[in-house]
């Protein structure tokens, strides 16, 4: 599926320079995991990114060099018939890129070094052959 309205980002080169815009993202819906205590596995919560290609470094240089490029997927958990239906599969979604939303949302936490990439005001998701 194209969107020729809105920009497409599929590479972690492309993030960067679409902060701000509403965009069209395609990708792999991932679940996250929250951090493990003391060796035990992460917990999922509910929350999505979107995986991209590349690594997250391309947008982040301060990023681990392994970490993989993604986008939080909102800041809410997401239903469970939509984790369903989309975990693991090749997603577009229409949402705002916005490269740390804590210095937009909560400028108190502008602070951080390392920014957490995210689509917010989503407006549309859906499965894509892609």
């Amino acid at each position: 599926m194209t969107d020729s309205i809105h920009p497409t980002c599929s590479r972690a080169a492309d993030v960067a320079a679409l902060d701000g815009q509403t965009i069209q993202v395609v990708g792999t819906y991932t679940q996250k995991l929250s951090p493990a205590k003391k060796g035990g596995e992460g917990l999922f919560m509910g929350y999505i990114a979107i995986a991209l290609e590349g690594r997250a470094e391309e947008y982040d240089p301060s990023a681990w060099s392994e970490a993989p490029a993604q986008l939080d997927l909102g800041r809410e958990p997401r239903s469970d018939d939509e984790i369903t239906a989309l975990s693991g599969k090749r997603v577009t979604v229409v949402g705002t890129l916005m490269m740390d939303p804590t210095i937009h949302d909560e400028p108190s936490l502008g602070a951080r070094t390392r920014p957490k990439p995210a689509l917010v005001r989503i407006q549309s998701i859906q499965a894509t052959d892609n």
